[in-house]
């Protein structure tokens, strides 16, 4: 059997309801250092060795939310699509980037303006805003459009950016291409924004560092 093609991604700041849903005071060092050794056990001192140093404010919620966002959300899906390659799988990844310009939308969590939390994109590619009470200007519309076209060629030809019986409504957004994904592209992923662009992944690094932990 053919294998199945995979489109895959997260939002820029998954980590952000998670952490700040929980913690409404800022966290100290010391804090945060019982928490990482709560969680991660045996592994805590490598991960502290990591994002310490990367993160000077008192509060240290902004370094919890990285490592939520990473350990969580984005390396295990950077994970996945090489698995799927490997397998044979045609893979395909976002990173959703956009501040929602109608705060409304996260129904009084404050922490989540100008943050582009979990679940951030699903008014976009589902076209639920006023579901929501969320307004979209000019260019979240497009954003949203170009969204819908996507997902839409993906499930008719298992390519995002299939022109294959493409309708003059999806011709009239001028989607961006989607590069696929491959082991030997940098991490290629889709940016989705209000500018929508290709890009190479910029955390590598971190996410090779939690592969060789090997503990999603």
């Amino acid at each position: 059997q053919k294998e199945k093609a995979v489109l895959l991604g997260t939002t820029s700041e998954e980590g952000v309801l998670f952490v700040y849903g929980v913690f409404n005071k800022p966290v100290s060092v010391l804090e945060c250092t019982v928490y990482i050794a709560a969680i991660f056990k045996q592994h805590a001192l490598q991960v502290l060795h990591k994002y310490l140093p990367l993160y000077k404010e008192a509060d240290r919620r902004t370094m919890l939310t990285q490592i939520v966002t990473d350990y969580v959300f984005l390396c295990p899906s950077r994970r996945s699509a090489r698995i799927g390659t490997a397998a044979g799988s045609q893979m395909w990844m976002y990173v959703f980037d956009h501040v929602a310009s109608d705060f409304s939308v996260w129904s009084g969590l404050t922490f989540c303006y100008k943050r582009v939390c979990h679940g951030a994109e699903l008014p976009f590619l589902f076209g639920s805003s006023s579901v929501a009470n969320y307004t979209l200007s000019l260019s979240e519309k497009l954003l949203s459009n170009r969204m819908l076209c996507y997902w839409g060629a993906f499930a008719h030809a298992g390519d995002p950016s299939s022109r294959a019986q493409q309708t003059t409504f999806c011709q009239e957004q001028r989607l961006p291409i989607w590069p696929r994904y491959s082991d030997t592209s940098g991490w290629l992923v889709m940016n989705l924004t209000v500018r929508s662009h290709a890009q190479v992944g910029a955390r590598n690094h971190i996410c090779d560092f939690w592969d060789q932990l090997d503990i999603y």
